[in-house]
């Protein structure tokens, strides 16, 4: 099967605005392409489907989904050496 067949099968989902096929593919997502890859694909999808359908979809799937990782503070980024 196409490594990119869990990506479009989320899109589909997100589109419909079907909360439980959306999580479903969320994580066929995440088991195919990778753990954390599920954000980046719906970063890109907001481009065909608005933001508001994207965030819809982010709260569908947020208990199949990796914690983001940690962003440095300002505070850290500051004490490091450039």
């Amino acid at each position: 099967q196409d490594p990119l067949h869990a990506a479009f099968e989320l899109a589909a989902a997100v589109q419909r605005g079907q909360a439980e096929a959306t999580r479903h593919a969320a994580q066929a997502v995440e088991q195919e392409l990778g753990p954390g890859t599920t954000r980046p694909v719906l970063r890109m999808l907001h481009l065909f489907f608005g933001l508001p359908k994207i965030v819809q979809a982010l709260n569908a799937c947020i208990e199949v989904l990796p914690a983001p990782p940690a962003q440095p503070s300002a505070a850290q980024d500051a004490a490091q050496p450039c």
